[in-house]
């Protein structure tokens, strides 16, 4: 399968995902980012499929992991900057 068509199966999903919960269009969108592969995934469907002014990400960093966890947190800042989502 090419890259397309699995962005527009992955975007499918998501929406009938969307419908699934009962989002409502009117309503914020926070999705909680660890940095890992399926919070990523999560958000790049969300930036694909939603608003950009519904859309928002939330990242907690604690520090328990050192450098990793300041890692984690530069890297989930990036994504959102690339992506165009309020972290």
């Amino acid at each position: 399968m090419d890259a397309a068509r699995l962005v527009l199966d992955a975007t499918a999903r998501w929406n009938r995902l969307e419908r699934r919960v009962g989002l409502l269009p009117s309503e914020p969108l926070v999705i909680a980012l660890s940095g890992g592969a399926d919070s990523v995934l999560l958000l790049a469907l969300a930036a694909l499929s939603e608003p950009r002014a519904r859309l928002h990400a939330v990242h907690v960093e604690h520090g328990l992991r050192g450098s990793e966890s300041a890692a984690d947190a530069e890297f989930c800042a990036r994504l959102c900057l690339a992506l165009g989502v309020p972290l």
